[in-house]
């Protein structure tokens, strides 16, 4: 027993002098602050390779929690392989946007036009697939929750959220035509 124990802590030892040999939150020391995490656990067994094989399973879950990270939460679009100039263009934007100017009468009512007719065109898509769909169109659109919707629809909130989900694939790939 108090072999393991040596053996443990000689791994965490080895494993904190690794960790600050590198520079704070970089790639190296975050693998070698979990493998001392790892090294600790009592699930594994203190051998004399104890810190190799932390470090290694360390490195995997760092790395896969970084691709996970990056999935979740992507790059912006600005200064990327799609955007090589790096052009911020979120401060261009329109009359309709501009918080300074107000907009006329006749933009403004342009701008209810054009999104009352767009609205209409995905209410009549979604009410040729399926009328609940419009109505919980409707409902997202009146800030209804989904147990409200459930209730008045008499349906299950489960299928209320996928019925949600249908309506916005539908409303952005008619958006994105």
């Amino acid at each position: 027993m108090n072999t393991a124990l040596s053996a443990r802590w000689r791994a965490v030892h080895d494993l904190q002098k690794r960790r600050s040999a590198f520079p704070a939150n970089s790639l190296q020391s975050r693998v070698a602050d979990h493998a001392g995490v790892l090294a600790v656990s009592p699930r594994r067994t203190a051998t004399p390779y104890l810190a190799h094989n932390a470090l290694r399973d360390a490195r995997i879950i760092v790395l896969r929690q970084e691709q996970l990270e990056q999935r979740r939460f992507p790059k912006p679009f600005y200064g990327t392989a799609e955007n090589p100039d790096g052009l911020d263009v979120r401060h261009e934007f329109d009359r309709l946007t501009d918080p300074w100017v107000e907009p006329t009468e006749l933009e403004v009512e342009e701008s209810d036009r054009a999104w009352k007719a767009h609205y209409a065109r995905i209410r009549a898509t979604l009410a040729q697939k399926d009328l609940r769909l419009a109505e919980v169109f409707d409902d997202m659109r009146d800030d209804v929750s989904v147990d409200d919707s459930a209730i008045r629809l008499g349906i299950s909130r489960g299928y209320v959220k996928k019925m949600r989900l249908t309506v916005r694939a539908i409303a952005m790939s008619m958006r994105a035509s």
